[in-house]
């Protein structure tokens, strides 16, 4: 069964457990009448497939991105798009189920078709229904978008602050696990449908990039001197990751300061993780350690004839280390 099928199986349950939470009135069974089943829901490992090195992956960077969002155990409205509500760690009770074609552009709804420019990996993004279902979470949908407090309570929560949260929109902590544990899982998994080398990227590039598609869903590939780059022909260079860093300290980097310059330095091939997100990596994903100063004692100086301070030796005179800023 292919992707495509799979998609309209979760739409078929989608529809089907909105039927059952909120039928508009009891339908009586005649005598004899078969029950209607719930069709086969897909799971999130068919849906959203990993390779193996990205499930060993998958947990560092959850972590990461656990750290940057703040779980919210009820239904607020988001702080940005109108009309929309999120929950847990900002999962979208609205999204819409989005296509993206071969040429890069993006439309609502209808069937899915790969990028076919960057790699054969599917990138999917269902709508919230679809998501809700494939992740048996039991609570209503309707009624937490229904019942969504505003955004400012949400901050109050947030700072510790006494809110009153009405019993439709909140949600129990094992389902906000389960709605993160599967954005996680798209986000790396689209995040992969973008590059063509994504497979020789660092792990800490792989969990950064990931960690962009699951801040802004489809809005990442607006980040077009990024993809564009990451899939020249020649391989990348550190010069071209510098290149490609620089080129995204803009508004995105300046309004979430708190967690764009982290996403940034780990797009460095050579980034240094901090010993916490470290430990989270199995260590045969780790990049290369940088190699260690020697202890060997060094031998002793030669003496050399005196120079003229005026001409310098071996560098001119003013000169110095090269300065490289990033």
């Amino acid at each position: 069964m292919n992707r495509r099928q799979l998609l309209q199986l979760l739409t078929l349950a989608s529809a089907y457990t909105a039927a059952t939470q909120s039928p508009p009135e009891p339908i009586p069974q005649t005598t004899g009448q078969a029950t209607p089943k719930m069709p086969s829901v897909p799971t999130p490992e068919m849906m959203f497939p990993l390779a193996p090195d990205e499930e060993k992956l998958l947990p560092a960077f959850k972590h990461f991105t656990r750290s940057k969002e703040r779980f919210v155990p009820f239904a607020f409205a988001d702080p940005v798009a109108k009309g929309v509500a999120l929950v847990g760690a900002g999962f979208n009770l609205h999204a819409k189920e989005r296509v993206h074609s071969s040429s890069g552009t993006t439309t609502q709804p209808s069937s899915h078709t790969r990028f076919t420019e960057y790699n054969d990996r599917l990138r999917l993004d269902p709508s919230a229904e679809q998501l809700w279902t494939l992740s048996g979470v039991p609570e209503d949908l309707e009624l937490l978008r229904a019942h969504a407090v505003s955004n400012s309570v949400a901050q109050d929560y947030l700072k510790n602050k006494k809110v009153e949260i009405p019993e439709q929109a909140r949600i129990s902590e094992t389902s906000a696990e389960k709605l993160f544990d599967l954005s996680a899982r798209q986000a790396m998994h689209n995040a992969s449908s973008y590059f063509k080398r994504w497979k020789e990227f660092t792990a800490f590039q792989k969990i950064a990039l990931s960690d962009m598609v699951y801040q802004m869903g489809p809005n990442f590939q607006t980040f077009t001197t990024l993809i564009t780059k990451a899939n020249q022909e020649k391989p990348l260079s550190d010069k071209d990751w510098e290149f490609i860093r620089i080129s995204m300290r803009g508004n995105w980097y300046n309004r979430y300061s708190d967690r764009a310059p982290d996403v940034v330095r780990m797009l460095d091939p050579h980034f240094q993780a901090p010993d916490d997100l470290k430990s989270k990596v199995p260590e045969e994903l780790l990049p290369p350690s940088p190699p260690k100063p020697s202890n060997k004692a060094k031998p002793a100086a030669k003496s050399h004839p005196r120079v003229n301070p005026a001409r310098g030796h071996g560098r001119a005179a003013t000169g110095g280390p090269d300065r490289h800023d990033d």
